[in-house]
């Protein structure tokens, strides 16, 4: 069984399979016994799906920072110059400490779109090999729609449901920038 999806899969995330381009990099650069069959193995299927989960989820994330950074004034910066800071106390004593709350917020939508990811695991793996990959989602979908237990498959709904409530109600625990007149 496991053998048909493998195959229905090469074409959509040939990057990953064993004749695909990731592992054709590999053995340009001499390295052909780091190869492997990224989205087969047990041993490194959910680590690539979290790869490129994180590789996916980047540019939406420095988006964000970089509208953080751009509201943090020059005047800060070019006095904490003019007192003899350099390049790295700046950073972390001004960037950092300024962009915390957008820091903050990243993540927790991080975590939050993480708990719901399901397209990405569904189209690369199907929650395989042997399970190894599902994530509530996708245990969802199997029950609900693979194997006909609605209920199950909508308790599991709302558990997710709740725990991306939850996250989002931690947001409001996060302090807020109050401009001073």
């Amino acid at each position: 069984m496991y053998e048909k999806r493998y195959a229905s899969n090469s074409c959509s995330f040939n990057v990953f399979m064993p004749d695909g381009t990731f592992n054709a990099l590999l053995s340009a650069a001499g390295l052909e016994n780091l190869t492997v069959s990224w989205l087969v193995e047990e041993a490194t299927a959910m680590n690539t799906i979290i790869f490129v989960n994180i590789w996916a989820g980047v540019g939406y994330y420095m988006v964000i920072l970089l509208a953080g950074l751009m509201t943090i004034s020059n005047d800060i910066y070019e006095a904490a110059r003019i007192d003899g800071a350099g390049a790295v106390p700046c950073f972390f004593r001004i960037t950092v400490p300024l962009l915390g709350i957008t820091i903050k917020m990243c993540i927790l939508m991080d975590i939050i779109g993480t708990i719901k990811i399901f397209d990405l695991v569904f189209s690369m793996t199907e929650g395989g090999p042997n399970g190894l990959t599902n994530l509530p989602t996708t245990l969802m979908y199997q029950e609900a729609f693979k194997y006909d237990h609605y209920g199950a498959g909508s308790a599991i709904g709302i558990v997710i449901l709740l725990i991306c409530l939850a996250g989002t109600k931690l947001s409001e625990f996060f302090p807020s920038v109050k401009e001073k007149a």
